[in-house]
């Protein structure tokens, strides 16, 4: 009788013993695990192969571009002056120093002379010497007739003494006079075109006949020129009538060549050209004056 209770408590003692096991995940839940691993560690290596071939861009900075002028232009190696016309006999209106970058106009017909922009007052124009300048695009500079300078001799002769086997005559060496006038500027204005108006005071000992006027806007550099036997004035957009001579002494207004520019508040340039004879002959001289309307 015992033994035959034994052989029925022992499998239910086995079923008691099971039932406090530690519980085990199902198959499928450690397949899952898995198969996560497998994946990110794919992934990492695919971002370290991807990482390790693509290149690295590296910024490089931009050069810095140096503007070159495109005009004609020089430079200089030692200070420099410049003056109404090309040499030292007139009149200085500007020095340039080592360095500076100077716009060129034009060039001397035969010598060493820039005519130039001031790079110190764009409205200035003078003559440089060039034996200290040197720049580029200069090929293509046009060439610029120089200013006349003013060289007015005095009026007078000289008398020689008679000569050994001259029989008494005496000889007589007649120096040439020149104009000698004083210049001004009067006004301007318009009409069809802009003008300006110039005195005219002759200073000297002989009568004057005919008048060569160029007249330069430094602003806009328009040049024009006039030239005509005796002198003229205009009153009311009306032309006077020619006065044919200057005579010592005498005062007369002329009128310049037109402009198509309003000249005012611009430095202008006229050199003007008086002579003995008609048609600009005889003995003359030249002279230039600036005045800003």
């Amino acid at each position: 009788m015992r033994q035959k209770a034994l052989f029925y408590l022992l499998p239910l003692l086995l079923i008691l013993q099971a039932c406090n096991l530690p519980f085990l995940s199902p198959s499928v839940d450690a397949d899952a695990e898995l198969a996560t691993a497998v994946a990110q560690t794919l992934t990492q290596s695919a971002l370290d192969q991807l990482s390790a071939t693509t290149p690295t861009t590296a910024f490089t900075a931009e050069p810095q571009l140096t503007s070159t002028p495109t005009f004609a232009y020089v430079t200089l190696s030692e200070a420099t002056n410049c003056r109404v016309g090309p040499g030292i006999s007139y009149d200085l209106v500007d020095t340039f120093q080592v360095g500076q970058t100077i716009e060129v106009m034009g060039k001397h017909p035969s010598e060493n002379f820039w005519y130039v922009r001031s790079p110190n007052n764009p409205s200035i124009f003078c003559w440089m010497l060039g034996s200290y300048a040197a720049g580029a695009n200069l090929s293509n500079v046009p060439i610029v007739a120089p200013p006349p300078t003013f060289t007015a001799e005095p009026a007078g002769a000289t008398i020689q003494p008679p000569a050994s086997g001259t029989q008494g005559f005496i000889f007589v060496t007649a120096v040439v006079p020149k104009p000698a006038v004083f210049s001004s500027f009067v006004s301007s204005g318009k009409c069809l075109s802009w003008f300006t108006r110039i005195k005219l005071q002759n200073v000297g000992a002989v009568t004057v006949k005919s008048i060569e006027i160029s007249l330069e806007d430094t602003v806009t550099t328009e040049r024009r020129f006039l030239s005509m036997n005796g002198f003229q004035d205009v009153n009311a957009c009306a032309l006077s009538a020619i006065t044919p001579t200057l005579a010592s002494g005498e005062s007369i207004t002329v009128v310049g060549p037109v402009l198509k520019n309003d000249p005012k508040g611009h430095k202008l340039s006229a050199t003007i050209k008086l002579c003995t004879e008609k048609g600009n002959g005889g003995s003359c001289s030249s002279a230039t004056i600036e005045f800003t309307p």
